[in-house]
């Protein structure tokens, strides 16, 4: 949600839920596996994409809300998920799994 308000301006509650979500994944993704970091970025990607879509079939298409459509950009699937927007989430899966990293040293250090 707080990347959505810094590129948009804007955004809608029901993408707090969603955007917890994929951060408690790819928290879980970063921390309690031995993947290596460009493994981790696709699946973060993978992640975020899927729930993304699952997400957008329910609050725009079930419900009708039309928080977001990407049926005027190419490659999208059903207007809620695209392939440009996936490629933004594997960059920004990146700082995503460092900041998991600094979290979970930080705030949760593991006695040696």
């Amino acid at each position: 949600m707080g990347l959505e308000l810094l590129w948009r301006r804007h955004s809608h509650w029901t993408m707090f839920i969603p955007g917890g979500l994929c951060f408690s994944l790819i928290y879980a993704l970063s921390t309690r596996t031995a993947l290596p970091l460009p493994l981790q970025c696709a699946l973060s990607a993978l992640i975020i994409t899927g729930v993304e879509f699952l997400v957008g079939c329910v609050v725009n298409l079930a419900l009708g809300w039309n928080v977001w459509d990407y049926s005027g950009l190419r490659y999208h699937l059903l207007g809620q998920v695209s392939l440009p927007f996936s490629a933004l989430w594997l960059a920004l899966s990146y700082p995503a799994l460092l900041l998991a990293r600094l979290i979970n040293t930080h705030l949760f250090p593991h006695p040696r």
